[in-house]
């Protein structure tokens, strides 16, 4: 009886000092996955995620800080205007949290339930927008009331250039607008069953989007489409793995 007594105790000790031994490695300090991430300049960056998580890299992601922020589930975007003033959009109740000192302090600026968001874009402090399935919405008094685009359905990615000139991707095509989101024309992607989940704009002219294409043998159809006269015409590329951002240094690479 004592033998065994002292072989489970033996037993316990040496499981503890093994399970002492491991923890996170990389990336710190913590490891979830990651929603969205973006970068301001080659230094300053945030990243969201599971669990309440945002983290920001002020040297280029060498090293990452945790923020606190009063949202414990999903974080699915994230959005900064510059170092100091940003967004982010919680899943679990559609609610807007908004900072104006990096992150270190946020507050619930609306909700957008029953409305379902996914993506998010301000082009300055007042006038943003948000879009999910089957709506495309759009404030001008930053982000306290919010107006939906019935012009435009699903808009799954967004991104602006400037003011006035946007995109939002939709089923089979995209959306552009020149008047800062009041019209949209629609430039259709010659696909069969396309759902776009990003898109990158060089500039008006070239246009990057990725997303899916049906079903093929029971697995989802990637596909790469690529514009070089503003949507006007595509090129497009298949992948056999899953794609999920876009992003190009110059036109051509």
């Amino acid at each position: 009886m004592k033998k065994i007594l002292l072989a489970h105790l033996i037993l316990l000790i040496v499981s503890s000092q093994l399970n002492a031994q491991w923890h996170w490695q990389n990336p710190t300090p913590i490891g979830k996955p990651i929603n969205d991430m973006q970068f301001l300049d080659s230094l300053n960056g945030y990243v969201c995620g599971y669990g309440g998580m945002v983290l920001k890299t002020t040297n280029g992601g060498l090293k990452w800080e945790e923020l606190q922020v009063p949202t414990d589930g999903p974080i699915i975007r994230i959005f900064f205007l510059d170092k100091d003033v940003g967004w982010y959009l919680s899943y679990e109740d559609m609610s807007l949290y908004k900072t104006a000192d990096a992150g270190m302090n946020w507050s619930f600026v609306s909700s957008f339930s029953p409305k379902y968001a996914t993506t998010l874009w301000f082009v300055n402090e007042l006038v943003g927008f948000a879009g999910g399935y089957n709506n495309l919405l759009k404030t001008t008094d930053g982000g306290q009331t919010w107006v939906e685009d019935t012009n435009v359905g699903n808009a799954y990615s967004l991104q602006f250039l400037n003011q006035n000139i946007g995109f939002a991707t939709t089923h089979n095509g995209i959306y552009k607008t020149t008047t800062g989101g009041n019209s949209w024309l629609f430039k259709g992607i010659p696909a069969f069953d396309f759902a776009p989940s990003k898109v990158f704009a060089y500039d008006q002219n070239n246009i990057f989007v990725i997303g899916t294409d049906g079903w093929i043998n029971g697995e989802l159809y990637y596909v790469f489409y690529q514009s070089s006269n503003g949507g006007n015409s595509w090129t497009g590329k298949e992948f056999g793995h899953q794609i999920n951002d876009v992003y190009f240094e110059s036109p051509s690479s």
